[in-house]
């Protein structure tokens, strides 16, 4: 089924790997208590559970919630919080879920998204959890106010966000300690931060017509509301202090400040206008939602947050709302782990579209131990990044499993390449060389020489002085010297001598020579040499895990397996769902 993986599959080759980098053949079998990852390439079922979270990246219109979400709605026993953008995942799985022993369901659908029955709709009112006289009431506003607060990212707008959040939680606090019944929500901080407070006004108003002083000022709405907030009634001090003190720093600004930061909240708070909105925030009795069943109920609670995908852009705040309110739950409640034995699984469908979330952000590297199990869903890694610029690694390091499929975009693709690793293969390369040589030569030398000579010569010699002999034998042999010293002494004599010679000589030599060689040469070369390369390249990964493949890469471990997904219309989960669902 991957046969046609280029590199790291264990296989008869196996002894040229060097290198750590290899597909895993050997996965995790799905159980009870487990999440369904889909099946190996034997067809076995696959699943994977830890304390860690799941990170799921996958492109646009791949099958997310067909092959991942809604495979283990209809298995996961344990509760759960899926925010569920379009209602789908309600409409195929909440009456589903409700079959499960004493399991209860709570669809929070302002817009009617999901086709789910009346009786499990619910409302959310979150200052519900509000108790003006407790230590948390200050903390549970602010978490409030920082989940509808949305700042621009890049710090030119800060003092003006934070300035406007700080109206909003002292106005959260305000309303909470004066309002009753349906007034004590939401709907009516976002009439006093447009509206002011007009029945207080015409009350103080009156109040100094009664007292017959006509000429003085009479009160806005909104100087009435900031009158009202510096003489707080609320019996916490704390609370008190922090209504007062947000009043008065509205008092103490300039005219365009004040002006700026109002715009600010106002600007935040707008998605609670909506009609929708309004009947969902007000509460019902009848219908109210108990977040802390998430962790305390031992049967459990399904949540599911429905929006459809037009009304993102402006009411992603109510997502972030319930979102930031749950977890803030979960921790207070301690580390104990939630009474259903399992964690609480919080599927984060279009994870990019909730914006920044500190709570999330803290969640990722602390929450695990407190039963909390993360799995955000997302189209990219640059979504992630775009976010979370100084922590996406932490969702990234901190997740027992990663899943891919349908990539497309090069940043993903790149850091997926990466994230598997690189082998290292031995090449061998094989040379041979043939050759081949003539040689032939050829060599002739010639040498001829002559030569002619003749001499002649003659000497002729004439003396008058007699012969030295004849003298002395004359003179009775007297000494040479006796004889020499004669004055008068003389003689005559002639010698005559002639010669002559006539040569010639001459030679030939002749040489010539053949010479020829040849040869023949075959080398055979063998050589090794080890390479490294990515278990997989961005366009590997792109071509043999694209949507129409059915394949997906998950990390379990750190280690790649390579997996089928398997949608939830085309398997039977029947043989394997879990006992506690009812027959």
């Amino acid at each position: 089924m991957f046969s046609d993986f280029p590199r790291g599959l264990v296989d008869a080759t196996s002894a040229d790997l060097l290198g750590t980098a290899s597909w895993q053949t050997r996965a995790p079998q799905w159980r009870e208590g487990r999440l369904w990852l889909g099946r190996d390439g034997n067809g076995h079922a696959v699943g994977y559970d830890d304390d860690r979270h799941i990170v799921t990246i996958a492109g646009s219109r791949s099958g997310k919630g067909r092959s991942a979400i809604i495979p283990n709605l209809l298995l996961w026993q344990g509760s759960c919080f899926i925010n569920d953008p379009k209602g789908e995942n309600a409409t195929r799985t909440a009456a589903l879920r409700a079959t499960i022993s004493g399991h209860r369901i709570a669809v929070i659908d302002p817009h009617g998204a999901a086709d789910v029955p009346d009786n499990l709709r619910v409302t959310f009112n979150p200052l519900d959890l509000i108790d003006g006289d407790a230590d948390d009431a200050i903390d549970i506003a602010a978490a409030i106010g920082d989940a509808m607060m949305i700042d621009s990212g890049d710090g030119k707008d800060i003092h003006w966000t934070e300035s406007a959040r700080q109206i909003v939680e002292a106005l959260i606090l305000h309303v909470a300690t004066t309002e009753t019944g349906k007034a004590r929500s939401l709907v009516r901080v976002r009439q006093l931060l447009t509206l002011g407070d007009a029945d207080y006004a015409d009350m103080l108003n009156a109040e100094t017509t009664l007292g017959g002083d006509e000429k003085s000022q009479r009160y806005s709405s909104f100087d009435a509301l900031w009158h009202s907030m510096t003489g707080s009634i609320a019996r916490n001090r704390a609370v008190r202090d922090i209504i007062a003190g947000a009043a008065y720093s509205i008092l103490d600004m300039g005219e365009n400040e004040k002006g700026s930061v109002l715009s600010t909240a106002r600007r935040n708070t707008k998605f609670i206008a909506s009609q929708w909105m309004r009947k969902c925030l007000e509460g019902n009795e009848s219908a109210k939602l108990d977040i802390d069943a998430l962790k305390t109920s031992a049967n459990g609670l399904s949540i599911y947050a429905c929006l459809p995908a037009r009304f993102i852009p402006t009411h992603a705040r109510f997502l972030r709302l319930m979102l930031n309110l749950i977890l803030y739950r979960m921790e207070a409640q301690g580390l104990d782990k939630p009474a259903c034995g399992q964690p609480v699984l919080f599927i984060l469908d279009e994870f990019a579209s909730l914006g920044r979330l500190e709570v999330i952000e803290k969640a990722a590297g602390l929450m695990a131990g407190y039963g909390v199990k993360l799995w955000p869903i997302l189209q990219d890694l640059g979504q992630l990044k775009r976010h979370y610029r100084e922590s996406w690694e932490t969702f990234m390091g901190n997740a027992g499993i990663l899943q891919f499929f349908a990539n497309s975009d090069m940043t993903t693709l790149d850091w997926l390449s990466k994230r598997m690793g690189q082998i290292e293969l031995i090449r061998r390369t094989k040379s041979v060389a043939d050759g081949s040589s003539t040689q032939v030569s050829k060599s002739q030398s010639q040498t001829e020489s002559s030569g002619w000579s003749r001499s002649d010569g003659q000497s002729i010699g004439h003396s008058e002085m007699p012969d030295l002999s004849q003298m002395a034998a004359r003179d009775g042999a007297s000494s040479l010297m006796t004889l020499l010293g004669r004055t008068n002494a003389s003689g005559v004599g002639q010698n005559v001598s002639a010669s002559h010679q006539d040569g010639q000589s001459g030679g030939a030599s002749r040489q010539q020579g053949d010479s020829s060689s040849s040869g023949a040469s075959k080398t055979e070369t063998v050589s090794e040499a080890i390479h490294r390369t990515p278990l997989m390249n961005p366009d590997e990964i792109a071509r043999l895990f694209d949507r129409s493949t059915g394949r997906q890469i998950v990390f379990i471990d750190n280690a790649p397996v390579a997996l089928m997904r398997t949608n939830y219309d085309e398997e039977n989960f029947e043989p394997i769902k879990p006992r506690k669902f009812a027959e």
